[in-house]
């Protein structure tokens, strides 16, 4: 039976490298029996936010409430005629977006249309202190304002990994969730290689080139941009390609890396360490995974 593989993140753990990976490589994708779908693609950013947003599952860009039911009407449609066309090839879907859904059961259109393939989920955890500050600096980026403690008094679900599991395990069975880890401390450390390996994508020949993309600003930029989204949101894209442009000349005012302090780190992980307890003890993980989740 074909698989289709549905990458749902989380962000902050190179799924921008591994989408540009997936988009820029259809030729060996399809060589191998594999296909990056095309409908819901956003070619811009390389994955597939635009089902996302099209499907109503999180508000978009160009969200507008009346229009999704005709929206979704005609995605689902596409994505039959795509799975019916490719029915020779795994398919893959790869979204982070999806980390951010409250109810997977909201799958079920989706699902329903490939119910003629094995279904299997790709989730990449990171130790949740790095995965906060990350995605916080990425939101800044985006425009927000909020302080760290404000945003994060909001966005502490996202990085309960137990629920989240939990929650996809209310539409499958734990035999279809591969988890990787993003650690990118380890020397060896490729996330795309390691994607390739969790669909089984096995070529020698194939470079994959250890590309970071989207990589956060040094802490002090960011405390900057922050600032400056309270008060006028037009600068905002100056700033970034400013700091984008200047981060590496200005040695002393970069120094601090990391946003959180020693007691923010500290806090963070002790508010996720029975979550991720839980976690090891109701699934079934490969030993190094489990070592490392417990580590956090």
């Amino acid at each position: 039976m074909q698989k289709l593989y549905i990458h749902i993140g989380l962000p902050k753990t190179a799924t921008s490298s591994i989408q540009n990976f997936l988009f820029s490589n259809t030729s060996f994708l399809n060589k191998h029996g594999y296909q990056y779908m095309n409908t819901g693609l956003n070619t811009d950013l390389q994955c597939h936010h635009d089902l996302i947003w099209s499907l109503g599952l999180h508000q978009g860009p160009s969200y507008v409430p009346d229009e999704i039911q005709k929206n979704k009407d005609r995605i689902l449609k596409q994505l039959a005629d795509e799975n019916k066309q490719h029915s020779d090839k795994h398919l893959i879907i790869s979204s982070e977006l999806l980390t951010f859904l409250d109810d997977f059961k909201k799958l079920e259109p989706i699902l329903t249309i490939f119910e003629d393939r094995d279904i299997r989920f790709i989730v990449n955890l990171r130790r949740q202190d790095t995965f906060l500050e990350s995605l916080y600096q990425q939101v800044v980026k985006d425009g927000v304002g909020d302080t760290f403690q404000t945003w994060y008094s909001k966005a502490k679900p996202i990085a309960d990994y137990n629920r989240l599991i939990n929650s996809l395990l209310q539409i499958t069975h734990q035999q279809n969730i591969t988890i990787g880890i993003f650690n990118s401390a380890i020397p060896e450390f490729n996330p795309t290689k390691d994607f390739l390996s969790a669909i089984n994508l096995h070529d020698p020949t194939i470079m994959v080139k250890n590309n970071l993309l989207n990589e956060r600003l040094p802490a002090n930029y960011t405390k900057i941009i922050r600032f400056s989204n309270r008060f006028n949101l037009n600068i905002n894209y100056a700033l970034l390609q400013f700091f984008s442009k200047y981060k590496d000349r200005f040695q002393l005012f970069n120094k601090q890396k990391g946003y959180l302090n020693h007691q923010q780190r500290a806090a963070i992980k002790h508010e996720y360490s029975a979550s991720n307890k839980a976690l090891t003890e109701q699934i079934a993980l490969p030993n190094h995974i489990k070592q490392e989740i417990l580590s956090w």
